[in-house]
């Protein structure tokens, strides 16, 4: 993770409002136990980064059809993945099973539901102690307008996407709610213009050089 070595005594926050930064005695050390932190929650996390190498070829086709269609009855899947329903049915459920189906959800379109607006917000900690950076994760995750979040590298720690009817509500979200996290010291809101691709499919076509290895 990248820190900026800028030590102005406020920080831009959005439009140009600016707030008083909070400086701890040492910044180097602040840095520092920042990193610990974030180290220290990677390590903690239980999911695993490798493939499943136990998946074959008809679990891979299985995995690709239900993400273009989750609504697909077990026959229906079963054809289309050259399988009779029973063997299908189990695949499935051993890929439910194995958590490598999460669920399933409908696809709801945003602007018919009345939420034409969405926000990506980069916010940046400037408490460090792994407990902080937890408090505010799991904050920031309680809101229903946060739809998806993601610690990150770079100039900011935190990455959120925010879905709101308007940029009333926004201002709203962000005075009454952003504005108010103990610990955050810079929020920068990045509106989207124009949603060109959302909720694609996973790309699994690094399993199948895993699995023809094999």
């Amino acid at each position: 993770m990248e820190f900026s070595d800028d030590l102005r005594p406020y920080t831009h926050v959005d439009n140009g409002h600016k707030k008083p930064r909070t400086t701890d005695t040492s910044c180097e050390t602040k840095k520092n136990n920042l990193v610990s932190a974030i180290i220290s929650l990677l390590t903690d996390e239980k999911t695993k980064f490798m493939p499943k190498s136990s998946l074959d070829k008809i679990d891979l086709e299985i995995l690709k059809n239900l993400q273009e269609d989750g609504r697909l009855t077990n026959v229906e899947l079963a054809g289309k993945v050259a399988l009779s329903p029973s063997p299908c049915l189990r695949r499935v459920k051993n890929l439910e099973d194995s958590g490598v189906i999460n669920g399933y959800q409908a696809s709801v379109n945003r602007k018919t539901v009345g939420l034409g607006m969405t926000v990506f917000v980069e916010m940046r900690v400037g408490k460090q102690s792994k407990a902080q950076i937890m408090s505010i994760i799991e904050r920031v995750t309680s809101q229903p307008e946060v739809v998806s979040c993601h610690l990150v590298s770079g100039q900011s720690d935190i990455l959120a996407e925010i879905v709101v009817p308007t940029l009333e509500a926004y201002d709203v979200f962000l005075s009454d709610f952003l504005m108010s996290l103990d610990g955050v010291e810079d929020v920068r809101s990045n509106f989207a213009i124009r949603t060109l691709k959302a909720n694609g499919a996973l790309p699994l076509q690094h399993l199948e050089s895993i699995i023809d290895d094999d």
